[in-house]
């Protein structure tokens, strides 16, 4: 090999390398924001079969960028008891939560305040973001954010 081969070749390798490693970057980012939307998405639906099965008033507090709270009323007294709250992180991510409301399930099947929940990763563009909603009959879905 000729020292002009070599430098071909490397000179291939990294206009290889600038092409793939920020799609690479960008393709975490996305799994990052995927995997937080499967999480929050399955503590609703367990708050949710919680409260059917368990017969407790269950409720979902955001009340941070970085976690939130699930607050079992075990003795159904109203009253938030510290043996009663599981604080979920979800810094680990590095993503962010907005929600417009904390959503309450009950025994009987029925929801209140029902949320719309923003998940995004400050580095992606608005139209990769995920919104988790859930309707009144308490269907939880999540997809894209309509702008």
């Amino acid at each position: 090999l000729t020292l002009a081969e070599v430098l071909i070749v490397l000179a291939l390798v990294a206009f290889l390398a600038s092409i793939g490693v920020p799609t690479f970057a960008n393709q975490m980012l996305r799994y990052r924001l995927h995997g937080a939307t499967r999480q929050v998405m399955s503590d609703l639906l367990i708050a949710q079969k919680q409260a059917l099965s368990q017969k407790l008033m269950i409720q979902v507090l955001f009340d941070g960028q970085k976690h939130y709270r699930i607050w079992r009323d075990i003795d159904d007294n109203r009253k938030m008891g510290r043996d009663e709250v599981t604080i979920r992180d979800i810094s680990a991510y590095r993503i962010q939560l907005m929600s417009n409301n904390n959503p309450r399930f009950y025994p009987s099947g029925t929801v209140t305040n029902l949320p719309t929940i923003i998940v995004k990763h400050p580095a992606l563009q608005k139209k990769q973001f995920r919104c988790i909603t859930i309707s009144i009959a308490g269907r939880i879905k999540q997809g894209r954010c309509r702008t």
